[in-house]
Parts: structure tokens; sequence; C-alpha cells
């Protein structure tokens, strides 16, 4: 916690990046002195995040992918698992257990449901809009692929600050089945992973996959023993059918039953003077509370006195539905592609933000959604002087919100608040990309992109009740409307010195509209205005034949960010979300590697410097500027990377020890702008993660058992942290609360495969 760095948390960015370079130029000296033949030792990864087919070491932005083997090993099933996998990544769980994702120190909030993320998430091609889409299960995927920087033309909407796209495993030819499963004995959680390959005949093959976890959870209460007890469940359908040589058409559907009790928050810090929670849990007879991060929560739903009657535990539930069909049909070279999508599903919650054994304070959210897009795309062949790929886009979104607060005395907090809010967006937009081969070396790209969005809110709040009533007003049914058009774009160059080793410089330009706060103060406070990014970047790719390595300089400028920010609302002070547009950069270098030291031992990681900040100051609200200029971002480590060292070795002529150890670096950052009473907020320290796993395999025979230790260091540090409602009010330091990341665990693996 703050003002205890230690010198492991602030030595290993250092410490990583010196490594990564110092592992991977040795193999490019060897190389250099080697024939330059084309590379044949070294993984190509194909991704597809920007429509068309191409490997990593082609591509001329920065791209980093997690692949099924990784996610296997470290039994990832939720996005919240993500954070930290590739350099860069802050994927921190906030509000609601929902990821706030950051890339190069720059992200949106995961607290304001209504606003969209500025690193869009894309599940097999198709847009995610909510946050809430996260809650989706991790499993049967071929790889997760984490795009940086600005890209407004190819993926378009709301990729101001990248995307992260997830691709499932398509149906194989032949016949076969996969069966994953594991415990955790630290959370006392199973958990099963199934999928089959059915070749129904020559031209239709089918995978059927499924997922069931029970996660006992890793919070201690008094009351509720451990907590969250989370199960998902999901199954999956995966249809390839291939008429001809020239057609082939996709159908993914998916189902997901989500279903958590209890909750993972906890009183990080409370507050010094005031209205603390220690003398709040002394005035209802708990004589057990604490506030410190040590995965232990004191919150209960028990009746106090004749006034406070016993209330439900906290859940979170969730259903949803995705369907995902795409059609590609080659045609003299080129290829049409279309691609519809449905989406819906219904999120049902409540969370208890007292923190205290009796039934004080609570907040319930009622969500549902209903998305439906289609995109009509055409690539020219991959081959000639000029290549281009252009498409046609609609997406249409209904999103509801109801959400409820509700407290009773001896609460500071009391009464009742409801919000409605339902919000239509309908976006269109055409884009296109072209690059030319100016030499045999030297390629030329440029990309625009047209959008025109509206988005139409619908805001009531009754009259509320107590002193909620009075932090929120209410107001008549509103209808706010917003309509905005965006032209957006790319240039780029690229020179290719021998298959396998380029440079290239890119400058592109992304919009994010704008749109209304789902439960603002005041109708007046809604509106949020639209977002503007610009990257430029500079960086090579080499591969070698035992070695590489990937650098890039990046700067990255945002006007009018949509940045979510804490804000105390009434007195005695309600903690909520708000939006405030505020003009940010970040700008640094990163470093990508991999080397093979010997046969069976690899080295691969990342390291990232981003130097992420306020470029304007923001004036008080209503005592303390929001921002200052020059001041971090937060959720922004300077310094974040990984390093992977996977060894291989044979035991026998059937079995296969198989080591991977997995490091995770970060270095301190702060949950909130370092600015008014957040100056006393906890902080993050610099930590370095080790997760270990030592697997046997048998290969001939498709099995492989392993034990896997996540989080060996058995770092302790939230993964958020805001502030506890009622006690900040007078311009007093509040309480803060929080989720703590997962414990030291060890998990014991089996798969088989056929």
């Amino acid at each position: 916690m703050q003002g205890e760095v230690t010198m492991f948390g602030r030595q290993t960015p250092r410490l990583a990046a010196m490594l990564l370079a110092g592992c991977a130029l040795p193999g490019i000296a060897w190389a250099q002195e080697s024939a330059r033949a084309a590379p044949e030792s070294v993984a190509e990864v194909i991704v597809t995040a920007r429509k068309r087919a191409e490997t990593v070491s082609d591509a001329p932005l920065t791209v980093a992918v997690v692949g099924a083997e990784k996610l296997q090993a470290l039994s990832v099933t939720s996005a919240n698992e993500l954070n930290g996998v590739a350099p860069g990544l802050v994927m921190a769980s906030g509000v609601g257990g929902l990821p706030a994702v950051t890339f190069r120190g720059l992200g949106s909030n995961s607290a304001l449901f209504s606003v969209e993320a500025s690193v869009a998430l894309f599940i097999d091609g198709v847009y995610s809009a909510h946050t809430r889409d996260y809650v989706t299960p991790i499993y049967d995927l071929d790889r997760i692929e984490m795009v940086k920087g600005t890209q407004g033309t190819l993926l378009g909407k709301n990729t101001t600050l990248g995307a992260i796209t997830m691709v499932t495993r398509r149906p194989r030819d032949a016949f076969g089945y996969s069966l994953e499963t594991s415990y955790d004995f630290k959370t006392d959680t199973p958990r099963v992973d199934a999928s089959v390959d059915i070749p129904v005949s020559e031209t239709l093959r089918v995978r059927l996959s499924g997922l069931y976890v029970d996660d006992g959870g890793f919070v201690r209460n008094p009351y509720s023993g451990r907590q969250p007890d989370t199960r998902d469940v999901s199954g999956r359908l995966s249809a390839v059918w291939t008429p001809s040589e020239a057609v082939d058409v996709t159908l993914i559907y998916q189902h997901d039953d989500h279903e958590q009790t209890g909750q993972s928050l906890e009183v990080v810090r409370d507050a010094v003077v005031g209205l603390t929670l220690a003398n709040r849990a002394v005035a209802t007879g708990q004589l057990n509370f604490e506030g410190r991060p040590d995965r232990r929560s004191q919150s209960g739903s028990d009746a106090f006195g004749a006034g406070v009657p016993a209330g439900p535990t906290p859940f979170d539930n969730q259903k949803s539905d995705r369907i995902n069909l795409i059609a590609n049909w080659r045609l003299g070279g080129h290829t049409l592609t279309s691609q519809s999508a449905y989406v819906d599903w219904q999120a049902e919650r409540l969370s208890d933000l007292d923190f205290l054994k009796a039934n004080l304070f609570n907040l319930g959210d009622n969500e549902k959604n209903q998305q439906y897009s289609q995109e009509f795309r055409i690539a020219s062949p991959s081959e000639g002087k000029l290549t281009y790929l252009a498409g046609v886009f609609y997406f249409h979104n209904d999103w509801t919100l109801n959400r409820s607060i509700y407290g009773f005395a001896p609460s500071a907090l009391f009464g009742t608040a409801l919000s409605l809010y339902n919000q239509k967006t309908e976006t269109i937009s055409a884009f296109g990309q072209a690059t030319y081969a100016l030499t045999d070396k030297l390629n030329a790209s440029v990309g625009l992109r047209y959008t025109s969005e509206k988005k139409d809110a619908s805001l009531f709040r009754p009259q509320g009740a107590g002193n909620l009533g009075g932090a929120f007003p209410a107001y008549p049914r509103t209808r706010l409307s917003n309509k905005e058009e965006d032209v957006d774009g790319d240039i780029g160059l690229q020179y290719k010195f021998e298959p396998g080793r380029m440079v290239y410089v890119s400058a592109s330009k992304g919009s994010k509209g704008g749109g209304f706060q789902n439960a603002p103060t005041t109708i007046a406070g809604a509106p949020y205005t639209g977002e503007t990014a610009y990257t430029v970047e500079a960086g090579g790719k080499f591969v070698f034949d035992r070695a590489s390595l990937d650098v890039a300089l990046f700067q990255t400028t945002v006007d009018n960010f949509q940045f979510s920010r804490t804000a105390v609302v009434g007195n005695p002070g309600v903690s909520q979300t708000v939006v405030t547009n505020i003009d940010v950069r970040s700008r640094g270098v990163e470093l990508n590697g991999s080397l093979r030291v010997a046969d069976g031992l690899r080295l691969s990681g990342g390291v990232v410097y981003a130097d992420s900040i306020f470029t304007e100051t923001v004036p008080p609200a209503p005592a303390v500027p929001v921002a200052v200029d020059g001041l971090r971002q937060p959720r922004a480590p300077k310094w974040s990377g990984t390093l992977d060292a996977n060894f291989t070795r044979p035991l026998s002529d059937d079995l296969t020890l198989k080591v991977l150890g997995s490091l995770e670096f970060m270095s301190k950052t702060y949950y909130q702008p370092n600015v008014g009473v957040n100056l006393d907020a906890p902080l993050r320290d610099g930590f370095g993660k080790l997760n270990l796993r030592v697997a046997v395999e048998n290969e001939a025979a498709g099995w492989e058992v392993a034990l896997l230790g996540k989080n060996l260091t058995d770092v302790t540090e939230p993964q958020f942290v805001t502030s506890v409602s009622g006690t900040g009010a007078g311009g007093n330091t509040p309480a803060w609360y929080g989720i703590i990341n997962p414990p030291r665990s060890v998990v014991l693996q089996f798969r088989i495969r056929r």
C-alpha cells in the first residue's frame, strides 16, 4: 500500500526490460552472422483483428496475442484473470466485478455503465457495446488478440485506444474431442471444459463446447462464510458449411448463465475523521470491524433494532445469448464477407455498500441489452501492387438500466432513490483502407471511415425519500438526443528489408461518440461530449532464426477524453461516478521479444513504458480541481510487462516434462486522480506476480496432467479503490473500498485430447 514500495516491486520492471532486451540481442547477433534465409524456427501467429489474415510480424502495428495454450495453462476463465497477461494491459476489476481496461496507461472506467469503453471488445468479430459483455466466460478460445493504439478505420466503433478480440475455436475436419478439468484447492473451485468435433458430412462440420465452473471465492466473511460463490455454465455451437470451394458459412451460437452469491468488495481503509465506519459499526453493536486489504469482509444483511429489516444477500446474475453468422464468397480473387450478429442479455445485481453487519445501505441494478449488427466487406486479393478492404457497418442497440438505492438509519444515508434509464443507439458507417507497393520493399497505406451515430435516451427519477431523496433530486421523464458525424482514418509507411524484418510509421485518428450519464444528479448534468484520439507510432519487427524483437515508439493524445471519476453528491455524501471531458496524453516505448535459448527452452515477453498524464487543469468541482495539467492518470503504471520461460524435456519415449514460468509486473499506480481528498487515497505499489506450472504430457495418448501455482509471490493489492458513500461529506477524507486480487493458490489440471 501507500508509502511501502518494495525493492522487488520497484526494480522488477527495469530488470525485466534489461533481461528481455539482453536475451533477444544474442539471438539477433547470431542470426545476423548466419545465412539470411526466411525464418522457420519462430512461430508465425496469424491474427485477424484487422479484418484479414496476417502474421504478427507483418502487421504494421502493435498487437499482442495470448494463445489457447497459455490461457489453458494459467486456468483463465474470466476477463478479470487477463490482468497483466500482456505488456501494457491493465484489466482492473471494478464496481460490480467488471473490468476497466487500460492500454498503455489510458482506458475507461467500468463504473458508469452507459459509457462505452475506449478499448473495445470484439467476440469473433462482433462489437460488444457494454462492460457487462465481459461477464461471458473464457473457454475454448483459439486466441485473444490485443491491438494497441487508435484503430478508427477498420475496427471503427469506439476503438480510440485499441481493441481486444476474442477468437473461438472452429470445428475440425475430423472427429475429435477434448476434456479439460481442474481444481483450485485454495478456493475449492472445480472447472470442466469440454468440446467435441463432428464432421457431419463432406461439407458440414460441427463443434460443440461447454464450460462449468463453480468458484468458491476467496473473501472471508464471518456471517456468510467464503464469498462470492460464482457459478458459470456456458455452451457453444459452432458449425461451418462449405457447399463449394468458393463459399463458406459459419454459424456460432452461445448461451451463458452466470450466478453469483455474495460479493468481493471490502473496505481497504477507513475514514480518519468524521463519519467513520468504525464508529458506525459500534453504533450498530458490531465490534469486529476492520478496514484493511486482507480479503476479509464484514458486510452482512442483518436486521437492527425496530427500523432496520433483514435484507437479501448480495448477488449478481446474468443470462445471455449470442448469435453470429459469417458468410464468405470468393469471387475472382476477391472475398465478399457478410457478418450478422445478435446479442441479448439480462442482468440483475444487488450490492451491499455499507460494509457492516447490519442491512443499512444497498444498491440494486436491473440491466437489459439487445443489439443487432450487420457488416458487409470486400477484400482484394492479397497479391499485387494494390490491396484494399472496404465495407459498410450497421449497429442498433437498445439498453436499459434501472437503479434503486435504499438505506436505513442509523446509516448516514437513509431513504430511497430510483433512477430509470433507457438508451437506443443507431450507428451507420462506411470504411476503406488501401495499401500500395511503391517499390518491392516500400508500402504506403491510407484509410478512411465515415460514421453517423445517434443516441436517444429516456431518463426518469420519481421523488425519493429521506436524505437519499435529497441527494438525488427528482426529475420528470425526459428525452435527450445526440447525433454526431465523424470522419476518421489512418496513414502509414512500411519498409520491408526482407521477410520477417521491417520498420513502419503510422498516424491514426479515431472517435467515440458522446452520450448521457445513466443516473445524473440533474438532467443538466447528463450529457457528455465525444472524444477524439490521435496516435502516432513508429516501430520495427525483426524475426531471426531463433529470436524475434519488436520495438514501438508511441504517442496517443485524446481530446475530450471521457474520464470517469468519483464525485461526492449531496450531504452526507453519496459516492457516484460521473463523466468529465478532459484532455489526456500517453507516450512511451514498447518492447516485445522471444529467444530460443536452446532446444526445449524459450524465453518470451514484453515491457511497456507509458507516461500517461492529464494535459489540462479542470476547474474545481466544487472545492478542488478534478485534474491538474501534468498529473498522472489513474490505473496507469509507468512500467508494466510480462516475462515467460517455457521449458520442455523428454522423460521417456512417451512422456514429456513441460514447465512454464510466468512473471507479470507493474510499477506503482494511483487508483484515483491524486488531488483533493484523493491525496489520501490508497495507491498500488509496484509488484511482480509469479505463476509456475509443471506438467507431464503423453502426446501420443493425448493426455496431460499439471500442477499450477498462481500468484506464488502472494501479491495482495486492491485492483480498484473508490470512496464509501456517507463518509466523505464536508471535505473530509472518505473511507475507501475495493476488490483485492486473488491470493496464492494451487490448481490441479488434467486434459485429454483425441
